[in-house]
């Protein structure tokens, strides 16, 4: 299973890294060799091209994302692991969000760069989308399991859809798990015979 979920969440994991990467290939192509190797050799000076490679790799993500979100839910995988995944993931995610946000800014104050804010305010949005699923996944499954009550788990699954909030609703949801992870293995320690 872990295998599984890594492979499965790993585009959902790039997708802000590689916009970044996009965007400093297309204004940086002249200064720096290697984005301008990756225009001549890759994308063969056209722009419309890195931006089609793109949109298949958000594809491939969302695709992704939700493969893992069903087929985790359908098969009951480890709500600990997968939450300690997400919540990863979305950690290191932090820096590129914080770039992102810093580069739409300054779109945004600029009159040419309205367009482009809006193109990174909105793909945000679907990188968020993306990583909360990951999180409503394991969420679920402690439903099913019934290790936390709907009622326990909303505020859990509502702030995913908020920045900020989501990566702290991850990191308290998995320590809520990490804890009754602890506490059920010491009972169970206590139960065993000597």
């Amino acid at each position: 299973m872990k295998k599984k979920l890594v492979f499965l969440s790993l585009p959902a994991a790039l997708m802000p890294y590689l916009i970044l990467l996009a965007i400093s290939v297309l204004f940086f192509a002249t200064e720096v060799p290697f984005f301008e190797w990756l225009m001549e050799k890759v994308f063969c000076y056209n722009a419309l091209y890195l931006l089609a490679a793109l949109l298949a790799f958000c594809i491939l993500a969302i695709v992704t994302t939700g493969i893992c979100f069903f087929v985790s839910i359908r098969k009951n995988w480890d709500a600990l692991e997968m939450a300690k995944t997400a919540m990863i993931i979305k950690c290191v995610q932090i820096p590129a969000y914080l770039l992102i946000y810093a580069l739409g800014f300054i779109c945004a104050i600029a009159v040419f760069g309205t367009l482009l804010s809006i193109g990174l305010f909105f793909v945000d949005c679907l990188c968020l989308c993306m990583t909360g699923i990951l999180v409503i996944a394991p969420a679920v499954n402690t439903i099913k399991c019934k290790t936390f009550t709907f009622k326990e788990v909303f505020w859990i699954i509502l702030l995913q859809f908020v920045f900020v909030a989501d990566v702290i609703a991850s990191i308290v949801f998995y320590r809520k798990l990490k804890r009754m992870d602890a506490r059920e293995q010491s009972a169970e320690d206590e139960i065993a015979p000597n």
